[in-house]
């Protein structure tokens, strides 16, 4: 107990807080554009695995980090393009296409890496490493905490607020929002309902490939469903932020926080099982999302776009 109470304990322990929430972020970030638009992607869990594999082999063949992003910006939006063409044109049940395509990108990067690698490049990779900021990250306490990260984890906090301001104070949000709100009368007044969700869509994808790729930078290695359900996650917390990017970054680092925090118990030898602790961050997402749909008819509290999951047709 005594070692939780260190200096030392909470400083690593945030740090990691704010590295575990930034593919949850990003993905995150992606859903609400997807989602404000009216189209719910549950199968943004496949998108960030199919990231993570293109991020991972290109990676290894090249060893540039602008070519690997680029990759899998890229392949999150072909596989955007996909989703996007059964969810708006075919009009199909977004939920069982969605959780579908993730069970198939399970098994399609399981099968390409054991093609392409034969399991032996596993730890031979090259890692995302964390560029300190000179001047802020001497900063006592919160130094250590926000600016000694890696560039993608700066990158995913400045995004929520260009997120807010595309969503809020540009014509572009707006139009998104109208087509999630009212895509009939949006479409009378010379809105592409089928362009903008497209366009969300293809955003929210890659946002959720690059979270993707966060892993097996990080990590240095690719391995069968090693995202462990963060995509549903980032799901859950457009919902528990109410579809607001600032609500989402907060829904994230809490999310990293106690994922930090369970991980640091394991390193001390704390006397819980294990899986206890592994269950944690999902245990409270559940909770979050209870209290979330409690409170969600409360004054100012919005309820999510009202044409969520419907199909349109002109």
């Amino acid at each position: 107990m005594d070692q939780m109470l260190t200096l030392t304990f909470m400083t690593a322990m945030l740090a990691a807080a704010f590295r575990f929430a930034t593919p949850i972020l990003l993905a995150a970030l992606g859903e609400i554009f997807t989602e404000r638009s009216g189209i719910l992607n549950l199968g943004i869990e496949g998108v960030m695995l199919g990231g993570a594999f293109v991020g991972f082999y290109v990676m290894y063949v090249s060893g540039n980090m602008w070519l690997t992003f680029l990759a899998a910006i890229f392949a999150g939006l072909c596989m955007g393009g996909v989703l996007g063409f059964f969810y708006i044109t075919l009009r199909a049940n977004q939920v069982v296409v969605g959780i579908l395509f993730s069970l198939m990108m399970v098994g399609l990067t399981s099968f390409l890496y054991r093609l392409l690698f034969h399991e032996t490049m596993l730890g031979k990779q090259e890692r995302l490493t964390q560029l300190p900021i000179p001047g802020l990250s001497q900063i006592p306490f919160l130094g250590e905490i926000l600016f000694t990260q890696s560039p993608l984890t700066y990158l995913a906090l400045l995004l929520a607020p260009v997120a807010h301001f595309l969503l809020y104070r540009t014509e572009f949000g707006l139009s998104v929002r109208a087509v999630g709100e009212h895509p009939r009368a949006a479409d009378t007044l010379g809105v592409s309902v089928t362009r903008l969700r497209y366009l969300s869509v293809l955003i929210g994808c890659g946002a959720a490939a690059v979270g993707g790729v966060f892993f097996s930078l990080h990590f240095g290695q690719f391995l069968d469903e090693m995202l462990l359900g963060r995509g549903y996650i980032a799901v859950a917390i457009v919902i528990f932020g109410q579809w607001r990017p600032g609500r989402a970054l907060l829904g994230a680092i809490i999310f990293g926080l106690v994922d930090a925090f369970a991980l640091r118990l394991q390193a001390l030898s704390i006397t819980v099982p294990f899986q206890f602790l592994l269950m944690l961050p999902y245990v409270l997402t559940i909770l979050a999302l209870l209290i979330s749909v409690r409170f969600r008819g409360d004054v100012g509290s919005p309820s999510g776009p009202h044409a969520l999951m419907a199909p349109y047709e002109r």
